[in-house]
């Protein structure tokens, strides 16, 4: 069993208040509904990986700085700091399924409307809407899964609907890549293949789940007041960020540093950091039941360290690729730990607002990423040596416990 630091022999059930939908109410569609609700956000980011570099030279006039196209990516992070807590907030207080109907709605009409637009401007505001509806929806769905799971069992869903997610990440980044060799707009006609997501929360009510005796969250639309969130599950959703969707702006403009000009190849590289991540997602229900949530934050903050130090310093991209291996380790156990010890550490009528404002604060570093005087400072291999910095200082400050992970006024 574990507990909340490195080692220990805490009952994980202690984390989290009981209550818990039997099996046979939890039906297909309701699952395959709350694991849709996190491929928008992750498609917002993954489909405009590899084509930043060709959109730059097609949009952008000649003599303007290339890095103003990370905008199209770079203003879905922002806007996703507006969505996500948004929605966690109404998440707590509403009904959920007509949420989901909305922004599922708007997310497909404003992810696929780059295809049709001509100039910066007009694409990045669309990316924007998308990047808040990815949010709002993965915040919904992940709030979805405390309501609906017990504490036993929500590390194994939240690793399910990590590794599910990835694996469109996967299959989505060799399909934009293959689309982008015809013209980048036919990446963005991928989109609609969330139009399932709209239609599951469309066809039945949610069900309310049942509880044990003495569960004492109430309802969606009884909550009050603010949730009270550890401090260093705030410090560690601020690096996460930074972690993982930093670099991701980047990577296009890294490899194409290292020498690599081919879209297609930048796509098979991104797939196999994706893929790492998957196979690691698999394993993260039962790395749950076997580590603490600490030492699980330990292991990915050392891979981030060694991963995007090795990036910062390699000539080859090639070598770079390889260390693409420790920074999928990271990539596929942190966010889903996040979610989990988010869920497991803050009060359940509080969920929805507090991984709301976990995402927002991971969503902080995309503002990093669109700062040029940042890259004119360091460089995109400085940033990589300075993220695997602060990473290694995390790790130093969770396994000396400096930064407890426990619950507010435990």
């Amino acid at each position: 069993m574990k507990s909340d630091g490195i080692a220990g022999s805490a009952p994980a059930r202690e984390l989290s208040p009981p209550g818990d939908v039997p099996a046979s109410r939890v039906s297909a569609s309701l699952l395959a509904l709350i694991i849709l609700t996190q491929f928008p956000a992750a498609l917002t980011l993954t489909v405009t990986a590899p084509l930043l570099a060709d959109m730059a030279a097609d949009l952008l006039h000649p003599g303007t700085s290339p890095f103003l196209i990370k905008l199209i990516t770079g203003r879905v992070g922002p806007a996703m700091i507006v969505g996500a807590p948004l929605a966690g907030w109404l998440a707590d207080r509403f009904d959920r399924r007509p949420l989901l109907a909305f922004f599922g709605i708007a997310f497909i009409l404003s992810a696929v409307a780059p295809a049709f637009l001509d100039g910066v401007g007009p694409i990045v505001a669309m990316r924007a809407v998308s990047g808040a509806c990815g949010g709002a929806l993965a915040t919904i769905g992940l709030a979805m899964v405390g309501h609906y799971y017990g504490p036993e069992r929500r590390p194994g869903i939240i690793g399910i609907m990590a590794f599910l997610t990835l694996a469109i990440s996967i299959l989505a980044l060799p399909i934009a890549g293959l689309a982008a060799t015809s013209g980048w707009r036919h990446a963005f006609l991928i989109f609609p293949i969330m139009t399932p997501l709209v239609l599951l929360a469309l066809l039945r009510p949610l069900p309310a789940p049942a509880r044990e005796p003495g569960a004492h969250a109430p309802a969606p639309g009884r909550g009050g007041g603010l949730p009270r969130i550890p401090v260093a599950l705030l410090v560690i959703a601020v690096v996460v960020g930074l972690a993982l969707s930093l670099p991701g702006i980047l990577y296009s403009f890294y490899f194409e540093e290292l020498g690599v000009r081919d879209v297609g190849t930048i796509s098979l590289l991104l797939m196999y950091q994706a893929a790492v991540a998957g196979a690691a997602t698999l394993l993260f229900g039962r790395a749950s039941a076997r580590f603490s949530p600490t030492a699980i934050f330990v292991i990915c903050f050392a891979c981030t360290a060694v991963g995007l130090g090795i990036q910062g310093i390699a000539t080859d991209y090639r070598i770079a690729g390889l260390s693409l291996t420790f920074t999928g380790i990271s990539m596929g156990w942190l966010v889903a730990n996040v979610s989990a010890t988010t869920i497991a550490l803050v009060d359940e009528r509080h969920h929805g607002a507090a991984i709301g404002i976990a995402q927002a604060l991971s969503a902080l570093a995309t503002l990093l990423g669109i700062s040029d005087s940042l890259q004119d400072a360091l460089g995109i291999k400085g940033i990589f040596l300075g993220i695997a910095a602060i990473s290694a200082l995390l790790v130093l400050g969770l396994a000396s416990r400096v930064l407890p992970l426990r619950r507010v006024g435990a």
